[in-house]
């Protein structure tokens, strides 16, 4: 009795794992641009990663350009859990300071590599 009690505590930590993940997964290279949105838009259920107006422009700029700094940090050679939220507030945070600041982060379509791995081009 007590071995299924254990099996069942572990089958619901699983599952309290896996819901905490959420549904979406962020693959850097070939994840799409909705794939990155429905993360987004996933982690921020309390709306502590994206202003109400942010999130109406989640679909447009605002995503390519965390996705673009997600790039960024890549061809640095910086890793980072981009499907973390704790990671995408923080780049998040740097979107919304560079678009305060007008400054403009790389477009995605400039980045050959995920280009092609997206199906956009030979490379």
């Amino acid at each position: 009795d007590s071995d299924l009690h254990e099996e069942v505590q572990q089958h619901r930590v699983a599952l309290d794992r896996r819901s905490a993940e959420g549904q979406y997964r962020i693959a850097p290279l070939v994840s799409d641009t909705q794939t990155w949105t429905n993360r987004i838009d996933e982690l921020n259920a309390n709306r502590d990663l994206l202003t109400s107006q942010e999130r109406e422009r989640l679909l447009g700029e605002f995503t390519n350009d965390i996705r673009a700094l997600g790039f960024a940090l890549m061809n640095a050679n910086i890793r980072a859990n981009l499907n973390e939220k704790t990671t995408l507030k923080k780049l998040a945070q740097i979107a919304r300071r560079n678009r305060r600041e007008q400054r403009q982060c790389d477009r995605v379509k400039d980045f050959l590599k995920a280009t092609y791995h997206q199906g956009g081009g030979e490379g």
